[in-house]
């Protein structure tokens, strides 16, 4: 029961991202798509420039991982996993503006991001409890210097044969990209060099995740589950979202720290997300 599993896997990706026409025009004076540009749906030919106006940017991802599974006892199991990610082109989104000074030019970050991760699962089943518990710990980084890591702690519980019940708390920490800075920093003193962007996942960010997850299964035996499934299962999901409000001055010796406007008024909850799901096996 103790051999170990390994999972290989590579993909490659290839995109074209429509972008504004914008010829010889600096960084700081670009100017961002808009609905009316024909980019949309309503009359682009993809893949075809239209000089002056619109014009077709390449973007290629090549991901890798390699991930290991082991039984450490019968009652439980670990995996690891790594993983890797090269983009190269276009990567910036082309309708987001950024305020720097006086004018409100198309974001302009690298053609090229590196990244990788590591990860580790680790889950242990509790027989006299019919319940298990799971940890999972993830650490990322990449050549835009965002470095982030999480941590998550889950428990399942099952009631019967046909309940299931699942907790989980999750706490996450990055840092800020090396050219990121708040929108005041932008539109006052201007970008600390030849990239800026206004995307909130560049940001230095921290937050908490609680939720839950309640999962009827049903079983169909000799008779199958409402004439068709051999197996339903019917569940409800939800999870609330926290920033740590105390995050702007424990990561305080980055002046800019993290940005305030995502925090709304005094409250740490950021999102309350709630999901339905059917699931059925035939």
């Amino acid at each position: 029961c103790r051999n170990p599993t390994i999972a290989l896997a590579y993909s490659h990706c290839f995109y074209q991202v429509c972008d504004k026409d914008n010829g010889m025009l600096s960084p700081q004076e670009t100017k961002a798509l808009t609905g009316a540009d024909p980019c949309d749906k309503s009359g682009a030919i993809f893949g075809k420039d239209r000089p002056g106006t619109t014009l077709w940017r390449d973007l290629s991802i090549d991901t890798a991982q390699a991930t290991l599974t082991q039984n450490l006892s019968p009652t439980m199991n670990l995996q690891l996993a790594g993983y890797g990610q090269i983009l190269e082109g276009f990567q910036s989104n082309p309708y987001r503006r950024v305020r720097v000074g006086p004018n409100s030019p198309q974001e302009h970050i690298p053609d090229t991001r590196d990244r990788w991760s590591l990860s580790a699962r680790l889950n242990r089943y509790l027989p006299r409890l019919h319940s298990a518990v799971h940890f999972d710990a993830r650490f990322y980084d990449d050549t835009w210097r965002v470095i982030g890591g999480d941590v998550e702690l889950g428990y399942s519980q099952y009631v019967g044969k046909s309940l299931l019940l699942k907790f989980h708390a999750r706490v996450y920490q990055q840092s800020a990209a090396k050219f990121f800075k708040d929108a005041f920093y932008y539109q006052t003193l201007s970008t600390a060099g030849e990239y800026f962007t206004g995307d909130r996942e560049l940001s230095p960010v921290r937050n908490a995740t609680l939720g839950g997850k309640l999962t009827l299964i049903t079983i169909g035996g000799d008779k199958p589950v409402w004439g068709l499934f051999d197996k339903l299962q019917i569940n409800v999901k939800a999870d609330i979202l926290m920033l740590d409000v105390l995050a702007a001055d424990s990561l305080a010796d980055n002046p800019m720290g993290v940005d305030k406007q995502f925090i709304y008024g005094n409250s740490l909850i950021d999102a309350e997300i709630l999901q339905l799901g059917l699931l059925g096996n035939y």
